[in-house]
Protein backbone atom coordinates (compact mmCIF):
# COMPACT_ATOMS: atom_id res chain seq x y z
CA UNK A 1 0.00 0.00 0.00
CA UNK A 2 1.42 3.56 -1.30
CA UNK A 3 2.22 6.03 1.27
CA UNK A 4 -0.97 8.32 0.64
CA UNK A 5 -3.47 5.68 1.50
CA UNK A 6 -1.26 5.11 4.91
CA UNK A 7 -1.51 8.53 5.33
CA UNK A 8 -5.19 8.63 4.74
CA UNK A 9 -5.60 5.76 7.04
CA UNK A 10 -3.51 7.77 9.67
CA UNK A 11 -6.54 10.42 9.55
CA UNK A 12 -9.38 8.18 9.89
CA UNK A 13 -11.01 8.78 12.97
CA UNK A 14 -13.64 7.51 14.86
CA UNK A 15 -17.54 8.59 15.65
CA UNK A 16 -19.69 6.85 18.11
CA UNK A 17 -23.57 7.31 18.69
CA UNK A 18 -24.19 8.00 22.62
CA UNK A 19 -26.85 5.65 24.35
CA UNK A 20 -29.82 7.76 26.27
CA UNK A 21 -29.17 5.69 28.91
CA UNK A 22 -26.26 6.82 29.50
CA UNK A 23 -27.23 10.21 30.30
CA UNK A 24 -30.10 8.76 32.53
CA UNK A 25 -27.31 6.97 34.57
CA UNK A 26 -25.88 9.97 35.08
CA UNK A 27 -28.21 11.93 36.76
CA UNK A 28 -29.42 12.44 40.42
CA UNK A 29 -25.48 11.45 41.26
CA UNK A 30 -22.58 14.23 43.45
CA UNK A 31 -20.09 16.01 41.62
CA UNK A 32 -18.02 13.49 42.91
CA UNK A 33 -19.51 10.20 41.44
CA UNK A 34 -19.81 12.03 38.06
CA UNK A 35 -15.92 13.13 38.21
CA UNK A 36 -15.55 8.96 39.16
CA UNK A 37 -17.23 7.93 36.40
CA UNK A 38 -16.32 10.28 34.15
CA UNK A 39 -12.27 9.96 34.93
CA UNK A 40 -12.84 5.96 34.27
CA UNK A 41 -14.52 6.46 31.15
CA UNK A 42 -11.93 8.74 30.07
CA UNK A 43 -9.24 6.44 30.80
CA UNK A 44 -10.93 3.74 28.51
CA UNK A 45 -8.50 5.64 26.08
CA UNK A 46 -11.30 4.62 22.98
CA UNK A 47 -13.41 7.53 21.40
CA UNK A 48 -16.62 6.05 22.51
CA UNK A 49 -15.79 5.84 25.84
CA UNK A 50 -14.47 9.67 25.76
CA UNK A 51 -17.60 10.90 23.89
CA UNK A 52 -19.62 9.26 27.09
CA UNK A 53 -17.82 11.29 29.50
CA UNK A 54 -18.28 14.33 27.52
CA UNK A 55 -21.84 13.55 28.05
CA UNK A 56 -21.99 12.62 31.57
CA UNK A 57 -19.22 15.79 32.30
CA UNK A 58 -21.76 18.03 30.87
CA UNK A 59 -24.02 17.07 33.75
CA UNK A 60 -22.22 18.02 36.39
CA UNK A 61 -19.73 20.68 34.75
CA UNK A 62 -20.91 24.44 36.68
CA UNK A 63 -20.59 22.25 39.77
CA UNK A 64 -16.78 21.97 39.66
CA UNK A 65 -15.84 25.43 39.07
CA UNK A 66 -13.83 25.50 41.94
CA UNK A 67 -11.98 21.85 41.69
CA UNK A 68 -8.53 22.07 39.43
CA UNK A 69 -8.34 18.90 39.15
CA UNK A 70 -11.91 18.26 37.58
CA UNK A 71 -11.67 21.31 35.15
CA UNK A 72 -8.26 20.10 34.00
CA UNK A 73 -10.70 16.84 32.95
CA UNK A 74 -13.11 18.38 31.84
CA UNK A 75 -10.35 20.57 29.30
CA UNK A 76 -9.06 17.16 28.36
CA UNK A 77 -11.79 15.62 27.16
CA UNK A 78 -12.88 18.68 25.05
CA UNK A 79 -9.71 18.82 23.81
CA UNK A 80 -9.57 14.94 22.90
CA UNK A 81 -13.04 15.21 20.76
CA UNK A 82 -11.17 18.33 19.22
CA UNK A 83 -8.45 15.73 18.10
CA UNK A 84 -10.39 13.29 16.64
CA UNK A 85 -13.24 15.73 14.85
CA UNK A 86 -10.87 18.25 13.40
CA UNK A 87 -10.82 16.82 10.11
CA UNK A 88 -14.69 16.65 9.86
CA UNK A 89 -14.93 20.29 10.35
CA UNK A 90 -17.52 19.71 12.81
CA UNK A 91 -17.86 21.84 16.03
CA UNK A 92 -14.39 22.33 16.32
CA UNK A 93 -14.10 26.42 17.47
CA UNK A 94 -16.78 25.25 19.87
CA UNK A 95 -15.12 22.13 21.31
CA UNK A 96 -11.56 23.83 21.30
CA UNK A 97 -13.36 27.07 22.89
CA UNK A 98 -14.56 24.80 26.06
CA UNK A 99 -11.33 22.68 26.35
CA UNK A 100 -9.42 26.06 26.46
CA UNK A 101 -12.34 27.88 29.12
CA UNK A 102 -11.52 25.38 31.21
CA UNK A 103 -7.88 24.98 31.35
CA UNK A 104 -7.92 28.91 32.02
CA UNK A 105 -9.76 28.34 34.94
CA UNK A 106 -7.87 25.41 36.42
CA UNK A 107 -4.61 27.35 35.73
CA UNK A 108 -6.62 30.77 37.26
CA UNK A 109 -7.56 28.83 40.20
CA UNK A 110 -4.41 29.51 42.10
CA UNK A 111 -3.91 25.59 43.49
CA UNK A 112 -2.82 22.70 42.82
CA UNK A 113 -1.16 24.25 39.78
CA UNK A 114 0.07 21.10 38.13
CA UNK A 115 -3.54 20.24 36.34
CA UNK A 116 -3.54 22.97 34.82
CA UNK A 117 -0.20 23.45 33.59
CA UNK A 118 -1.37 20.09 31.87
CA UNK A 119 -4.36 20.90 30.84
CA UNK A 120 -2.72 23.93 29.46
CA UNK A 121 0.03 22.54 27.83
CA UNK A 122 -2.35 20.44 26.04
CA UNK A 123 -4.31 23.10 24.57
CA UNK A 124 -0.78 25.09 23.13
CA UNK A 125 0.04 21.45 21.89
CA UNK A 126 -3.78 21.14 20.16
CA UNK A 127 -3.22 24.71 18.74
CA UNK A 128 0.32 24.39 17.26
CA UNK A 129 2.43 26.38 19.78
CA UNK A 130 4.40 23.76 20.79
CA UNK A 131 6.78 26.30 22.64
CA UNK A 132 4.00 27.14 25.17
CA UNK A 133 3.01 23.27 25.11
CA UNK A 134 6.62 22.74 26.04
CA UNK A 135 6.80 25.41 29.01
CA UNK A 136 3.22 23.79 30.31
CA UNK A 137 4.38 20.66 30.50
CA UNK A 138 7.86 21.34 31.95
CA UNK A 139 6.37 23.30 34.61
CA UNK A 140 3.65 20.28 35.33
CA UNK A 141 6.52 17.09 35.38
CA UNK A 142 8.72 19.79 37.43
CA UNK A 143 5.70 18.90 40.19
CA UNK A 144 4.92 15.44 38.74
CA UNK A 145 6.92 12.70 37.19
CA UNK A 146 4.18 9.91 37.75
CA UNK A 147 1.35 10.84 34.87
CA UNK A 148 1.80 8.79 32.07
CA UNK A 149 -0.58 11.23 30.15
CA UNK A 150 1.60 13.86 30.93
CA UNK A 151 4.81 12.65 29.46
CA UNK A 152 2.44 11.17 26.57
CA UNK A 153 1.27 14.35 25.56
CA UNK A 154 4.83 16.12 26.43
CA UNK A 155 6.55 13.57 24.05
CA UNK A 156 3.77 14.71 21.52
CA UNK A 157 5.09 18.38 22.05
CA UNK A 158 8.77 17.27 21.51
CA UNK A 159 11.48 17.20 18.60
CA UNK A 160 12.08 14.12 16.89
CA UNK A 161 10.58 10.73 16.50
CA UNK A 162 8.73 8.83 19.14
CA UNK A 163 10.29 5.49 17.32
CA UNK A 164 14.00 6.99 17.64
CA UNK A 165 14.81 5.99 21.55
CA UNK A 166 17.52 9.36 21.46
CA UNK A 167 15.17 11.85 20.72
CA UNK A 168 13.30 13.55 23.13
CA UNK A 169 10.05 12.55 21.47
CA UNK A 170 11.28 8.97 21.74
CA UNK A 171 12.81 9.46 25.19
CA UNK A 172 9.17 11.18 26.87
CA UNK A 173 7.12 7.89 24.86
CA UNK A 174 9.69 5.62 27.01
CA UNK A 175 9.04 7.25 29.99
CA UNK A 176 5.09 7.49 29.02
CA UNK A 177 5.32 3.55 29.34
CA UNK A 178 7.73 3.23 32.04
CA UNK A 179 5.33 4.95 34.43
CA UNK A 180 2.25 3.19 32.54
CA UNK A 181 3.25 0.10 30.46
CA UNK A 182 0.43 -0.40 29.44
CA UNK A 183 -0.74 2.99 28.39
CA UNK A 184 -2.84 2.73 24.98
CA UNK A 185 -2.50 5.61 23.06
CA UNK A 186 1.53 5.79 23.04
CA UNK A 187 1.15 1.99 21.65
CA UNK A 188 -1.12 3.09 19.03
CA UNK A 189 1.13 5.82 18.14
CA UNK A 190 4.22 3.39 18.07
CA UNK A 191 2.02 0.84 15.73
CA UNK A 192 1.33 3.44 13.11
CA UNK A 193 4.85 5.17 13.57
CA UNK A 194 6.27 1.73 12.79
CA UNK A 195 4.12 0.78 9.61
CA UNK A 196 4.97 4.28 8.24
CA UNK A 197 8.73 3.24 8.69
CA UNK A 198 7.83 0.02 7.08
CA UNK A 199 9.11 -1.71 10.89
CA UNK A 200 5.99 -4.30 10.53
CA UNK A 201 7.19 -6.63 12.96
CA UNK A 202 7.51 -3.69 15.53
CA UNK A 203 4.61 -2.75 14.76
CA UNK A 204 2.88 -6.06 15.08
CA UNK A 205 5.01 -6.97 18.18
CA UNK A 206 3.06 -4.02 19.91
CA UNK A 207 -0.12 -4.94 18.43
CA UNK A 208 0.15 -8.55 20.12
CA UNK A 209 0.78 -6.75 23.14
CA UNK A 210 -2.06 -4.40 22.83
CA UNK A 211 -4.12 -7.44 22.24
CA UNK A 212 -2.72 -9.16 25.42
CA UNK A 213 -3.34 -6.30 27.77
CA UNK A 214 -6.51 -4.76 26.54
CA UNK A 215 -7.94 -7.52 24.53
CA UNK A 216 -11.57 -5.67 24.18
CA UNK A 217 -9.92 -2.71 23.26
CA UNK A 218 -12.44 -1.80 20.38
CA UNK A 219 -9.42 -0.16 17.78
CA UNK A 220 -7.30 -3.15 17.99
CA UNK A 221 -8.93 -4.59 14.42
CA UNK A 222 -8.41 -1.38 12.51
CA UNK A 223 -4.23 -1.35 13.48
CA UNK A 224 -4.31 -5.45 12.44
CA UNK A 225 -6.11 -4.40 9.19
CA UNK A 226 -3.42 -1.65 7.98
CA UNK A 227 -0.56 -4.23 8.90
CA UNK A 228 -2.36 -6.37 6.73
CA UNK A 229 -2.77 -4.23 4.13
CA UNK A 230 0.91 -3.25 4.26
CA UNK A 231 1.47 -7.36 3.99
CA UNK A 232 -0.24 -7.52 1.04
CA UNK A 233 -3.12 -9.47 2.72
CA UNK A 234 -6.05 -7.31 1.04
CA UNK A 235 -8.91 -10.15 1.71
CA UNK A 236 -7.62 -10.50 5.71
CA UNK A 237 -7.62 -6.97 6.16
CA UNK A 238 -11.05 -6.81 4.87
CA UNK A 239 -12.32 -8.80 7.43
CA UNK A 240 -10.33 -7.24 10.39
CA UNK A 241 -12.04 -3.64 8.83
CA UNK A 242 -15.44 -5.45 9.15
CA UNK A 243 -14.46 -6.42 12.94
CA UNK A 244 -13.90 -3.01 13.12
CA UNK A 245 -16.77 -1.49 11.97
CA UNK A 246 -18.88 -4.07 13.78
CA UNK A 247 -17.13 -3.04 17.00
CA UNK A 248 -17.30 0.98 16.53
CA UNK A 249 -20.72 1.78 15.06
CA UNK A 250 -21.54 5.13 13.48
CA UNK A 251 -18.21 5.75 12.25
CA UNK A 252 -17.46 7.83 9.09
CA UNK A 253 -14.57 5.02 7.76
CA UNK A 254 -17.13 3.26 5.84
CA UNK A 255 -17.25 5.28 3.02
CA UNK A 256 -13.66 5.41 2.90
CA UNK A 257 -13.68 1.95 3.09
CA UNK A 258 -15.41 1.07 0.16
CA UNK A 259 -13.74 3.03 -1.73
CA UNK A 260 -10.34 1.60 -0.98
CA UNK A 261 -11.42 -2.16 -0.13
CA UNK A 262 -14.66 -2.71 -1.05
CA UNK A 263 -15.16 -2.23 -4.85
Amino acid sequence: MGKKVISIFLLLLFTVNLRSEDNEEASGKSSADIYEQVSSLYEKRDYGSILKALAFAEEKKDDWIKNPEYLALLSLIYSHAVYRNWHEGTNRDELLKKAETFANKALKLGKEEYFGYKAMGNIYLLKGDRTKALEMFQKATDINQNDAELWYFYACASNGKITDRYSLAGQRIIRTLEVDPLFIWAKEDLIMAFIIENKINKAEAITKDLIKNNPSYPHIPYFEAVILLRKGQKKEAKEKFDQFIKLNPGIRLIEILKEKMYD
